[in-house]
């Protein structure tokens, strides 16, 4: 398959959900669910690898499903509160880069909580309000690849009449 190893779950987790939420018969479930299992075996997915990510991905649309709509929607803003207590830090992706580990234990150890210093989120900005940073995500950027050197991707771009001048 042309996904990236990291995107599968993903993919397994938000398709499975989807078919308990369109599906209200189980033999409906169950044969859409063998079908998915088919499509991801023909595209070279073992069986084994395949498995165990299906099981937790079964088990998490039924929790999901049994939770009120209350409290999907508290879990939905918990979560949008988090996310506003995060940075990212972009960098482009580098092989001869250290792990992104190396870079959180950096930022743990000298800016959320440097030894013998005031934590980052206790930390005062200029309206005496605590900055709200607790976490910090490292996001990287690929390198372009062929397709992205050789191929025209933005025809808007280039000189010349507009690509619907020649319609019709």
């Amino acid at each position: 398959s042309a996904h990236p190893p990291g995107v599968l779950t993903g993919l397994i987790f938000g398709n499975i959900l989807r078919i308990h939420q369109l599906c209200s018969r189980d033999d409906d479930i169950n044969d859409r669910l063998r079908v998915f299992f088919r499509r991801l075996r023909h595209r070279g997915y073992s069986s084994e690898a395949l498995l165990p990510i299906f099981q937790k991905a079964v088990d998490n649309a039924k929790k999901y499903l049994r939770t009120s709509p209350e409290s999907r929607l508290a879990a939905k803003r918990a979560k949008a509160e988090e996310s506003k207590r995060r940075v990212f830090l972009h960098l482009p992706y580098h092989p001869n880069d250290p792990p992104s580990s190396t870079d959180q234990q950096l930022w743990r150890e000298h800016m959320l909580h440097p030894i013998g210093l005031t934590p980052l989120n206790h930390v005062e900005n200029d309206c005496n309000e605590r900055i709200p940073i607790d976490r910090l995500t490292i996001a990287y950027s690929r390198a372009p690849n062929f397709g992205n050197m050789f191929s025209v991707r933005k025809i808007q771009k280039h000189p010349g009449p507009n690509v619907l001048s020649f319609i019709g």
